[in-house]
């Protein structure tokens, strides 16, 4: 079989645009694999008689397998993906799996669509391996080998902290999701609250009108309390107490002293462009001074997640002065920042 036909039979199993992409650009690219033996959407039973499915699963004898799924925050690509209980979940399904002998491996959507190449060869490192310890354990008396020279078991263990730190990047943002999620359910649950109690004070009010005189200008200026004081026309006891713009953040030109970490940062747009003849579609923000300089700070929103956003983030932002939260990253000697949401910037009210 070829990969063409490959993606032909299994295009209508792929639940996402990641297992799609997945199929297209990294498969196809593992030194060694052939897609006989590769099932799309692989069912299993879990321990507990459950029925469940992996996105792609590689099997080559009772000892070569390799279960191996494509997950994250976003899990549709829409802005609508995974919550944290669900990605929580599969780690019990990843526990399962490796308990029957399976090799597991999840990546990150955000990897996949990055570092197609990279995912590649992370899959052809691990095939190498699994075969090699499957064919030492069929041997008897045979001495155990990874079948990985020094230099391809070092490059393995890199690629291997790098899936594992994207996946420990995305469990932070869905946690904060889900955080997010309580506090505006909190807000909302509060303003009902209000309005109830607001109503019921406007009807007893109605409904006792008229049973007593309404206080004079003198009466309201001898006793402020409840009304506005004649000599300086506030509410009494009222307190301005104008929230903090970016509190606890940082200055753009901070960046690159948290590189890695995630925070908050504060910086004017000066410079925006969606490029959507480039792959991943991507929109850049820059913070601070306009490309080409290269001391800017990007803020990168790919198009999977332009339509999160209901005015176009190049229009929306240019100028403004925001807060972003996410973790800053060097590529390519170039400080960005990813943006999915939103919710992940903050607009000052003073910016124009």
């Amino acid at each position: 079989m070829r990969w063409e036909d490959f993606l032909a039979d299994n295009r209508p199993r792929f639940q996402t645009a990641y297992e799609a992409f997945f199929a297209e650009q990294v498969l196809p690219r593992v030194t060694g694999l052939s897609p006989d033996i590769v099932r799309c959407q692989r069912e299993y039973t879990d321990g507990k008689g459950v029925a469940r499915r992996v996105d792609f699963a590689i099997e080559e004898g009772p000892l070569v397998r390799i279960a191996i799924e494509v997950d994250g925050w976003d899990k549709s690509g829409r802005g609508r993906g995974m919550t944290r209980t669900e990605f929580m979940a599969w780690s019990r399904r990843e526990l399962d799996l490796t308990s029957r002998g399976w090799t597991v491996l999840r990546f990150p959507n955000s990897l996949v669509r990055r570092f197609p190449e990279e995912c590649a060869r992370h899959l052809t490192l691990t095939l190498r391996k699994v075969r090699a310890v499957a064919a030492a354990a069929a041997r008897p008396h045979a001495t155990s080998t990874t079948g990985l020279s020094e230099a391809d078991a070092a490059e393995l263990a890199r690629l291997e902290r790098k899936r594992l730190q994207a996946l420990r990047e995305v469990e932070v943002k869905l946690a904060r999701a889900e955080s997010e999620n309580r506090g505006m359910r909190t807000i909302a649950v509060s303003f009902t609250v209000v309005f109830l109690v607001t109503v019921t004070v406007i009807l007893l009010l109605i409904r006792g009108g008229g049973s007593e005189s309404p206080p004079t200008v003198s009466d309201r200026a001898a006793d402020p309390i409840g009304g506005r004081s004649e000599a300086s026309g506030a509410p009494p006891g009222a307190v301005g107490q104008a929230s903090i713009f970016c509190e606890g953040g940082v200055d753009w030109s901070e960046a690159g002293r948290h590189l890695g970490e995630l925070v908050k940062i504060r910086g004017r747009i000066v410079g925006a462009r969606y490029l959507p003849a480039v792959p991943g579609r991507p929109t850049f923000l820059n913070v601070g001074r306009d490309f080409p300089d290269p001391s800017r700070l990007t803020l990168v929103v790919w198009g999977s997640n332009r339509e999160n956003f209901p005015v176009a983030p190049e229009q929306a932002y240019l100028n403004r002065v925001v807060c972003v939260y996410g973790r800053v990253e060097n590529h390519d000697g170039q400080l960005e920042i990813e943006v999915d949401a939103p919710g992940d910037l903050e607009v000052s009210q003073g910016s124009p």
